[in-house]
């Protein structure tokens, strides 16, 4: 999967357009007779949710757009799913191979089990206690996205984000909009902050600051604006 990064040269201030593969190490472009070289995003969701604003703003592909935001809070939630077990697993000295990791998380079929695990894994009983228990991640739901209620959560996201994709890649469907791919986007970007802050709050509580990931007021896509 190649990821765009927009990217200034420091001597001519010109903008590139560069694309990089999911897992590149350094993003190096040439301009001004030079090689220059920058570190791509830390998060793996973040960096599919950048292809998928990229689809939203450049290609105008709509229902492309939300099939990556999808994919990009699903690779987020299967990252700290498999990170946390591994992380238990050198606790316990039995450390799970890649394959045994990916056989616990297909125990959860759908995405709202998956969320919900992902949440106990980080210690607590479900993702909407977690946002019930800060009032910064609860008034963001309240104030910017009607269509999360508290309450809900799981099955909001995968109502509002996980059922879309579904359509678009099981049926073929691709009537939808900009208004549609920019609520995925958003929702998507909600979801990855979500696990990003318990992977936060876990990474404290174990001090482990190198599962430190930052907070979620740190994660945004670019030229997104909140969803109506």
């Amino acid at each position: 999967m190649r990821i765009p990064y927009r990217l200034k040269c420091i001597d001519c201030k010109k903008e590139h357009l560069v694309f990089a593969d999911l897992n590149a190490e350094s993003i190096e472009f040439r301009c001004c007779e030079r090689s220059q070289t920058i570190p791509p995003y830390p998060i793996k969701g973040i960096k599919i949710l950048e292809r998928a604003v990229f689809e939203y703003n450049e290609t105008k592909d709509y229902p492309l757009s939300i099939v990556f935001s999808a994919a990009a809070f699903e690779c987020e939630l299967a990252d700290l799913h498999h990170r946390w077990l591994w992380i238990k697993g050198l606790w316990t000295k039995q450390i799970p191979t890649d394959e045994e990791l990916d056989k616990k998380l297909r125990k959860h079929s759908d995405i709202k089990s998956r969320i919900e695990a992902v949440a106990r894994l980080m210690g607590h009983t479900g993702i909407d206690e977690f946002v019930k228990s800060d009032s910064k991640l609860t008034e963001i739901v309240k104030n910017g996205f009607p269509s999360i209620k508290i309450g809900t959560v799981a099955r909001d996201f995968q109502t509002n984000l996980f059922w879309p994709r579904n359509r678009i890649l099981h049926v073929g469907y691709t009537g939808y909009t900009s208004d549609d791919a920019k609520k995925c986007i958003n929702i998507a970007q909600l979801g990855i902050g979500f696990v990003q802050a318990m992977n936060d709050a876990k990474a404290k509580e174990n001090q482990d600051p190198s599962a430190k990931a930052g907070p979620v007021t740190a994660i945004t896509p670019a030229q997104l604006q909140q969803p109506a």
